[in-house]
């Protein structure tokens, strides 16, 4: 105990005055009575005021407190009895305080409030102590919720595991979620937990500090990617006391890297898939990608081209329409399309240019051979580089005006630009210039809304280089919801947004692709089992690319069923092996039910554990090529056949000459003896039936000669009608349809006859119970691309003679073989199938074409296809008189060089009454011709050696203007028939002939002036 006396008033007052100074604290007394306001020298120190200064009322006080305060200050005066409140003041020197007010009311004695008394405490240091840790604490919460970055802590030995929110609410767990640590390495797959399991051990154990990325499952099931960091804390004695570390959910920058590698993968299959060559050139004209078909096409590989100039590599295109087409293109800006031939490659390309920012992009085709067969070959391309990078990240506060009020060292270490740079809006200095208002406007627009706000700029690095950042904002409001903060992030997507624009380059490029080619590109996801297609499906099948297409099964379905276990099991079995890639043909059902031919090239994705995952392929219609080929395989068959039966006509004409006009002569002079006249009759029909077989042999070889004139076919068959159906038989309708006002068709009428008579006989053998048979006719306009279809058939006007029975039809194994001859399904002694093969070789040596359509059970349908003629009709020759026309002594010079045929020749002539000068050789000929001795007519076969009879004749005439000529032969294709036709003014007797044939041929020739 004190042995000091009680102090006295004054000392009291004293004591409590150094007690306010030292706690900075002031008294006040207002006398709500007079309203005047007392203050202690304490309260006049801390409002920074005079004892004289201070006009002592309350006004004055009020206009000492911050206008935002003055709503508090009121509360504060108003306040009962133990009430603090805190307010801002602004001092004479401009200074700003926090104090705290606290207040008490005075009464009198009958309880009335007289005054108000109360002490004011200076408490700035608190609460600007107070706000910065609030401040520190609510960045540190935005920092993570920006970056979806979590903490955790595992206290030693206890292995107790603690979670942040933000880590809870990474794993979809609510916030203040405490698992244990089993629980929590529960999160982690079953792949991942061994792993973990033993990285955490060994921090626990050595201080190993951890990095890794790997997979998880958050309680609702989703499976997210994260990083893990983890290290150890040690206490003063360097003992291992605590784990801690992070997880940041990086599903996103994943998932991005994903999608590029996908897009990536897609593209450069597609690529190796479409039929067209393709290159890109920077606008150095420098090669930056060229493609397999492209590399096939040019003769060149990429190795070769890539990196070189176009000019350099290709000198002979230098001054050509590609250089020209190239740089217009480029200097336009514009698409240029063109076909240009390159003679170093022999090679005619249809090329397609399409400029770019980088330079151009080079579609090309070799269409050569489209050019010569209306067929197209297309190639692909393929490659683009995937890019993903990681996106760093920085934190930063500003005022509600944009002012930066805080960045943390990421910000400082990339910009370079310090804490007291960035400050206020010298943050703006590291916004790209083109940027900066897009920046400024942000904050403003959102505030109203309380919305956090998104924004792309381009932020400089420390090293000068701007980069693409996404700039995200988060407002911080006070009590009143004012913007008092703004918080956000600066993550860098520069790769990214570079990357993105690749794949809309690659989108681009895939979508020109599938535009340009004139294939169906087709893109399988095998896992998901959906198909896509590009629009080239509607174009050459009718199914749009939507529309019922969208699995492999609909596909399977399209495949013709004879090819379908073909086709997709050779699919099948390239992907079992490992393959690639897989191609065929195969046909494929249109819209209309129809079948194409088609040319499928298929492209195998794997997944990096070698399964199969995607299959990217194109269609190309071979339809038109397949039949083209096959009309051509027939027709170059037909003509083998052809040229082989015409070879051996000639001198089988010979022998028969021989043999039937010695058995004509044999049949005259044994007319006494019946017995051997019989058998010589024999042998003249025999002889007979070997001519005729020569002679229709002759006809599909297209060698015989023919003398077309204008015909009426209509009248033609009028004429034959009543032979035809005598032939025919009564069991056999015969209906004629003649069209009104048919062309006239130019055709040897004869042969016309016997072709009519050959397909009208072989209707009726497929009608052995009888039936109809019609013959029509019809003006026909054939146009090229219907004549395209048609291997043979020229595009012009025809006059078409149908024969349609209702027969028995012919199996579809033989239709493509009718035309051949010998060929026949005839029992034996019906037919030898020589019929059609001579129908089709006269159809074609005319200049026309002959169809035949049929189905069994169905009849027959042959359409003979005759060229159209604008002459009028010519009268038929009459027909000469049966009897022999006797000679009168007219000499004949006879030169054949078979002595057979000229010895028979000669007995054949004397007998006729000439004279006769015979001749085995040409050269002998010409020497008879160059003396004196008279002749009449030159009488030659075509065929001999070392010289034709044409070639003689002309020789002969040159001698002796005024001498006939008639020609004789049993193939005489080249000397005096071309095309199948007798040249105009020439005389011909073709082999074998008899006696009556030749005398009038002779008198027919000698009796012309």
């Amino acid at each position: 105990m004190s042995d000091r006396s009680p102090a006295g008033p004054r000392e009291q007052a004293a004591l409590l005055l150094a007690a306010q100074r030292i706690a900075r604290m002031g008294s006040w007394r207002l006398d709500l009575r007079s309203g005047r306001l007392a203050w202690s020298d304490g309260t006049c120190e801390l409002f920074g005021l005079d004892a004289g200064q201070f006009e002592g009322t309350l006004e004055h006080l009020r206009r000492l407190v911050l206008p935002e305060d003055r709503p508090a200050f009121e509360r504060a005066c108003a306040a009962r009895a133990g009430e603090e409140t805190d307010y801002r003041i602004r001092r004479p020197d401009g200074a700003v305080r926090w104090l705290n007010a606290r207040g008490d009311v005075e009464c009198d004695a009958s309880g009335v409030a007289t005054a108000r008394v109360g002490v004011v405490v200076d408490v700035t240091e608190r609460r600007v102590a107070r706000q910065a840790h609030e401040r520190d604490a609510w960045l540190l919460r935005i920092a993570s919720e920006a970056a979806r970055v979590g903490g955790w802590t595992i206290e030693l030995p206890e292995r107790k595991l603690t979670w942040s929110d933000e880590n809870c609410l990474i794993h979809d767990v609510p916030p203040g979620y405490q698992p244990t640590l089993e629980e929590g390495l529960a999160y982690f797959p079953p792949e991942y937990r061994e792993d973990v399991i033993r990285l955490v051990g060994t921090c626990e154990r050595d201080g190993t500090s951890y990095d890794f990325e790997a997979e998880k499952y958050t309680a609702k099931g989703r499976r997210i990617w994260v990083r893990c960091c983890g290290e150890a804390v040690r206490d003063a004695a360097g003992r291992i006391v605590r784990l801690q570390g992070s997880i940041q959910d990086i599903s996103r920058q994943k998932a991005a890297e994903a999608q590029i590698r996908s897009l990536g993968v897609r593209l450069t299959a597609t690529l190796e898939n479409i039929t067209d060559g393709f290159f890109t050139l920077d606008r150095h004209w420098r090669f930056t990608y060229v493609n397999a078909a492209a590399e096939r096409v040019l003769e060149r590989s990429r190795d070769e081209l890539l990196g070189g100039n176009i000019w350099d590599k290709f000198q002979p295109a230098v001054g050509t329409p590609f250089q020209h087409h190239y740089e217009r293109a480029l200097a336009e800006n514009a698409t240029r399309s063109f076909e240009a031939f390159y003679p170093q490659l022999a090679k005619w390309f249809e090329v397609r240019v399409y400029p770019s920012p980088d330079g151009l992009a080079v579609y090309f085709r070799d269409v050569t051979e489209l050019r010569r067969h209306r067929e197209a070959l297309h190639e692909s391309e393929r490659e683009l580089r995937a890019l993903a990078e990681s996106m760093p990240q920085m934190v930063w506060m500003a005022a509600p005006d944009g002012s930066n009020i805080y960045c943390n060292q990421r910000w400082i270490g990339y910009t370079g630009l310090g804490a007291a740079e960035s400050a206020g809006a010298g943050w703006l200095q590291a916004v790209h210039p083109d940027d900066r208002q897009a920046m400024e406007l942000a904050r403003p627009r959102a505030a109203p809304s309380r919305e956090d706000f998104t924004v792309e700029c381009r932020l400089r690095r420390a090293d000068g280089e701007y980069r693409w950042m996404i700039v995200r904002g988060t407002p911080y409001h006070d009590q009143g919801g004012r913007v008092v903060k703004w918080m956000g992030t600066c993550t860098d997507v520069h790769d990214l947004k570079l990357s993105m624009e690749a794949i809309r380059i690659s989108e681009e490029r895939f979508r020109l692709l599938a535009k340009g080619t004139q294939d169906a590109i087709w893109d399988w996801d095998m896992r998901a089992d959906r198909l896509w297609w590009n629009t080239g499906v509607e174009t050459l099948f009718g199914f749009r690319p939507d529309e019922g297409q969208a699995s492999i099964e609909s596909w399977s379905r399209g495949v013709h069923p004879d090819d379908r276990e073909a086709t997709i099991g050779g699919v099948r079995q390239a992907v079992a092996a490992g393959a690639d890639a897989w191609s065929g043909n195969y046909r494929f059902r249109r819209r209309d039910g129809t079948y194409a031919w088609v040319s499928g090239r298929t492209h195998v994705i794997r997944g990096s554990d070698g399964a199969p995952v995607r299959m990217i392929g194109s269609i190309a219609d071979i339809t038109e090529r397949v039949a083209l080929e096959e009309q051509l395989r027939q027709a170059q068959r037909l003509d083998s056949l052809g040229r082989l039966t015409g070879g051996v006509a000639h001198d089988f004409n010979n022998l028969l000459t021989v043999i039937v006009g010695n058995a004509e002569l044999l049949t005259e002079q044994l007319a006494a003896q019946p017995r051997l006249a019989a058998l010589a009759g024999m042998v003249v029909q025999a002889a007979d039936r070997a001519a005729e077989l020569t002679r229709h042999l002759l006809a599909f070889a297209r060698k015989q000669p023919l003398q077309p004139r204008a015909v009426d076919a209509n009248e033609l068959v009028a004429n034959m009608a009543p032979l035809l159906q005598r032939t025919l038989g009564t069991h056999v309708e015969i209906v004629l349809a003649p069209a009104d006002g048919l062309w006239r068709a130019l055709v040897d009428p004869a042969q016309l006859d016997n072709a009519l008579l050959n397909l009208c006989v072989n209707a009726r053998d497929a009608m052995p119970q009888g039936g109809r048979l019609t013959i029509a006719t019809a003006n026909r306009e054939v146009s090229a691309q219907e004549a395209r279809l048609h291997h043979g058939l020229q595009a012009g006007a025809y006059v078409v003679l149908s024969v349609s029975d209702t027969g028995t039809g012919i199996a579809p194994e033989h239709l493509r073989r009718v035309f051949e001859p010998f060929f026949t399904t005839k029992v034996p002694g019906k037919g030898i199938g020589l019929g059609l093969a001579m129908v089709y070789g006269f159809a074609k040596q005319s200049e026309g074409h002959v169809d035949i359509s049929s189905e069994p059970g169905q009849g027959t349908t042959v359409k003979l296809f005759l060229p159209r003629t604008l002459d009028a009709g010519v009268a038929a020759p009459p027909e000469a008189d049966a009897a022999p026309a006797p000679g009168q002594h007219e000499t004949i010079l006879l030169v054949e060089d078979d002595r057979m045929v000229l010895r028979y020749a000669h007995e054949q002539l004397v007998a006729l009454g000439y004279r006769v000068v015979p001749a085995e050789t040409p050269a002998r000929a010409l020497e008879i011709i160059r003396g004196r001795e008279p002749i009449d007519l030159l009488f030659t076969d075509m065929v001999m050696p070392g010289m034709n009879g044409r070639q003689l004749a002309e020789h002969a005439a040159r001698l002796r203007p005024r001498l006939k000529v008639l020609y004789t032969s049993g193939y005489a294709e080249g000397g005096v028939v071309h095309g199948g036709r007798v040249d105009e003014g020439v005389h011909l007797l073709s082999k074998p002939y008899r006696r009556e044939e030749l005398a009038r041929r002779l008198r027919e020739v000698l009796a012309r002036p």
